[in-house]
């Protein structure tokens, strides 16, 4: 038996104009980016090799790389918590965990998708939480946008509110509490079952993704 129950929410609270903001990033970037220079002086372009190294060099754990994906789209990062049940020989067991969730939203395609963290101390109850999110996707992400009123567009398209943006079903599971091959295979199937599209990102997906980073970066400091 399981369950779901909401406990506190955090994210964002105010309404604003997407489009705006990203203009304003963009300008942000370039004026930080563009070179200081007196008239007399040539631009030349700056660069710190060992500070460069450092910051590649140092591989991400799988939390942070959960929290910078897909950093090209607006995401509401909220809390929900979520109460297992677990019945025993003897008596029933009730845990209850706090799950950070991440809406993630292309308004130039006029979709959303999710993504969640289990972290290690979920064990052994991680299948159990991505049961629950799988019973209760399309009202979690309901949830992490409640009283919220935010609109966007690209190329000055005609604005889309974040209520009307489709759930495409996909939900990526970054998990550190360790899943087992046939954990994912029952719970890739629960999800299909279920039109939901899942990605699992664990213990694999961040030495791969590690190995190629460091990897691009010994080839920067070479060059």
């Amino acid at each position: 038996m399981i369950g779901v129950i909401s406990l506190g929410l955090y994210g964002i609270e105010k309404a604003f104009n997407l489009k705006d903001i990203l203009l304003h990033r963009d300008r942000a970037k370039t004026e930080s980016s563009r070179p200081q220079v007196s008239p007399t002086q040539k631009a030349t372009p700056q660069t710190d090799k060992s500070e460069t190294k450092t910051r590649v060099s140092k591989s991400q754990t799988l939390d942070e790389y959960f929290k910078t994906d897909f950093s090209n789209y607006l995401a509401v990062n909220r809390k929900v918590g979520i109460r297992v049940f677990t019945v025993g020989p003897a008596q029933e067991n009730q845990h209850d965990y706090e799950i950070e969730f991440r809406l993630h939203c292309d308004f130039e395609s006029r979709t959303k998708f999710l993504s969640f963290y289990l972290p290690s101390s979920t064990f052994p109850n991680g299948k159990y939480i991505s049961k629950v999110v799988a019973e209760q996707a399309h009202e979690i992400t309901s949830e992490l946008i409640k009283g919220m009123i935010v609109e966007g567009s690209r190329y000055n398209d005609r604005m889309t509110a974040i209520n009307d943006l489709k759930f495409t079903g996909r939900v990526y599971i970054y998990h550190d509490a360790y899943l087992s091959a046939n954990e994912i295979d029952e719970l890739r199937n629960f999800y299909k079952q279920r039109s939901l599209d899942p990605v699992f990102r664990g213990s694999n997906y961040l030495i791969k993704r590690s190995f190629y980073e460091n990897r691009n970066s010994s080839s920067t400091d070479i060059n």
